[in-house]
């Protein structure tokens, strides 16, 4: 019995491992395929900070209800902190509030840290 018990740990942990590690991959950006901009568009970055959010695997559902968005051209998570999220928008096409309800609906909660123009 304590073989099985041992094998069943062990075999869990490596599968825990392993999702970990797929979490952690996600790190680079996700552009979106949604937004056909114009060359001189004025863009504007959105950092949010998502409170509940702790690790890659969250930001990687995070990434995908922002770049379903009109007007997200660019999501990027930080590979230093999971709470963090930098969102590329054009100008006037998409609120902070609708970027807010995106990741609400991805099950987690956001505030609006900063917001800049980029050009």
């Amino acid at each position: 019995m304590r073989k099985i018990l041992s094998v069943l740990i062990a075999l869990s942990f490596t599968l825990a491992c392993g999702a970990a590690m797929a979490c952690d991959s996600e790190k680079e950006g996700e552009t979106a395929d949604n937004i056909d901009l114009p060359a001189d568009a004025v863009m504007t970055k959105v950092v949010l900070n998502v409170s509940d959010a702790t690790c890659g695997g969250c930001v990687v559902g995070i990434r995908k209800e922002l770049t379903a968005l009109k007007g997200v051209a660019d999501v990027q998570g930080s590979e230093d902190d999971y709470h963090l999220v930098t969102v590329t928008v054009a100008e006037g096409t998409v609120s902070n509030e609708e970027l807010i309800a995106a990741v609400k609906k991805a099950g987690y909660t956001a505030t609006v840290q900063a917001a800049d123009k980029t050009s």
